[in-house]
């Protein structure tokens, strides 16, 4: 997979992975309360190419003065590492752009996202509603 950067203005990467996506939307659904324009506002945009398709989708996101970082693979693409491969490169982008901690958060029933996020390095700050907060900071 490659991942590279969206092109400020051209959503339609974003609009193809969201397409198909399949059942990954059930636990991400940053884009059920946002419109895709608001990926303007973001310090970085990625997403993943497999074979000319958009399968991968990944974000940091500054809000109210908290970095939140955002992955999802498609349904179809999970299992295979590709996750992994997005968060490791948006570390790498905070760590670029000189961010010392990130937040997200995770449905707590979905064990394989927890098991990457702790895998990588973030830990678990909270647990509220069902879902499960993470945080990770740059060494």
């Amino acid at each position: 997979m490659d991942i590279v950067r969206l092109v400020p203005g051209d959503l339609r990467p974003l609009e193809e992975f969201l397409t198909g996506a399949g059942s990954s939307l059930e636990t991400f659904r940053y884009f059920d309360s946002r419109p895709l324009g608001t990926v303007s506002s973001h310090i970085v945009t990625l997403v993943g190419i497999l074979d000319g398709k958009t399968i991968a989708y990944g974000h940091l996101d500054p809000e109210a003065g908290i970095t939140w970082l955002g992955v999802c693979v498609s349904e179809r693409y999970r299992g295979k590492g590709l996750g992994k491969a997005m968060v490791k490169r948006l570390l790498d982008e905070s760590v670029a752009a000189r961010i010392s901690c990130l937040r997200l958060a995770t449905d707590e029933g979905n064990l394989s996202a927890r098991h990457l996020y702790e895998k990588v390095g973030f830990k678990e700050f909270l647990s509220k509603d069902g879902k499960v907060y993470y945080e990770w900071r740059e060494k």
